[in-house]
């Protein structure tokens, strides 16, 4: 099973160690889980929102580094809808 995370939660698993999302992710490969452009856009630009930037820019990159990152257009909104409809999905 592949999962798309969205923003939310990446944000849990940045800001809370003991998140459930982090615990499900060290269950699963890295070719498991994916993450789109969309999803990189509004954790880069929640970086750049605080005290620090570019340490914070440092985490979100390395955090996503070993996960596939997925154009987002039109298709992928109606992929994704379905996906999220998939018993055990992370929500």
């Amino acid at each position: 099973m592949s999962w798309l995370l969205d923003t939310n939660a990446w944000i849990d698993y940045l800001k809370n160690p003991a998140c459930a999302v982090r615990a499900r992710l060290m269950e699963r490969k890295p070719e498991e889980i994916s993450t789109c452009s969309i999803v990189r856009t509004e954790l880069l630009h929640g970086a750049r929102k605080y005290g620090a930037p570019e340490g914070r820019l440092a985490i979100v990159r390395e955090t996503l580094a070993p996960y596939r990152s997925l154009p987002f257009d039109d298709a992928a909104a109606e992929h994704y809808a379905a996906l999220r409809h998939e018993p055990g999905q992370i929500n």
